[in-house]
């Protein structure tokens, strides 16, 4: 997970281990990466940089869990702060990232925050 804190991509990342409809599933919010403000700032699409950030975190995640994991970054979740969500492999078919639940507050789960 200290990858792309490491390359200067985030300062911080905030794990967060929840269940939706029977799956367990990450969110990880992505603090003020780094690539997205400079696509931001430039009128491009942060999206690309999302995708790549996320890839990095299931890698992460399917290395330390050894199963495969994928993760997708959550849609109007921010531009250049915004929120992933991880889960095996077989399981990402059946996790609808346009519900709400996403963007709500998960103060109420357990969590750890990463700084770089």
């Amino acid at each position: 997970m200290f990858f792309p804190m490491h390359v200067g991509l985030t300062p911080r990342l905030d794990v967060t281990a929840v269940q939706y409809q029977g799956i367990d599933c990450f969110i990880v919010q992505v603090h003020n990466s780094i690539l997205s403000e400079t696509r931001h700032k430039n009128g491009l699409d942060t999206e690309p940089a999302h995708w790549m950030v996320s890839g990095w975190v299931a890698g992460c995640i399917s290395g330390e869990l050894n199963k495969p994991h994928e993760a997708r970054a959550v849609p109007n979740s921010g531009e250049t702060s915004y929120r992933i969500v991880v889960a095996r492999a077989e399981e990402m078919g059946h996790v609808d990232l346009s519900d709400a639940f996403w963007l709500s507050d998960l103060s109420q789960f357990p969590t750890i925050t990463i700084d770089a």
